[in-house]
């Protein structure tokens, strides 16, 4: 998923790559990329089997829509398939970055799965302990604490 049109062509690039690589192995490959803005309705992308994203932390303001984006996607998808889970690669810059991960834990199960430098890739399983609902006042915002 992406919320910048100019990426579709490299993903679509790489996963074309990856599905001949794929089908010559004989192994079974169907990935199918679409353009969203965070924040917005999430039906035309679901059902999905696992949701995947790579840097998409690079504003306070869009952390909330990309959480609710996340969330919805998964909580939708998981009405036809059970472990739907998302694998987000976060790059650690800011401190206010928190507020992503705070609001991601209200409905998710988080675990780092690798590690390579300051790049991090996690995890996350759905406990919904949070009803799916992104409470804006539920999570301090940190962003004037950094003074960013």
């Amino acid at each position: 998923m992406t919320d910048q049109s100019y990426v579709m062509e490299v993903l679509n690039f790489n996963l074309n790559k990856i599905g001949k690589t794929a089908a010559v192995a004989k192994k079974a490959f169907n990935v199918e990329t679409k353009e969203h803005v965070w924040g917005t309705d999430t039906k035309e992308l679901v059902p999905c089997d696992i949701v995947v994203g790579s840097d998409l932390i690079f504003a306070l303001e869009g952390i909330r829509p990309l959480v609710k984006s996340i969330t919805n996607m998964v909580r939708e998808s998981r009405k036809k398939k059970d472990d739907v889970e998302a694998y987000v690669a976060v790059i650690r810059r800011f401190e206010w970055e928190k507020l992503y991960f705070d609001l991601m834990d209200k409905n998710f199960d988080s675990e780092k799965v690798l590690e390579e430098g300051d790049i991090c890739i996690y995890r996350y399983k759905w406990h919904g302990k949070g009803g799916g609902i992104i409470n804006d006042k539920a999570t301090k915002d940190v962003s004037a604490e950094d003074g960013n």
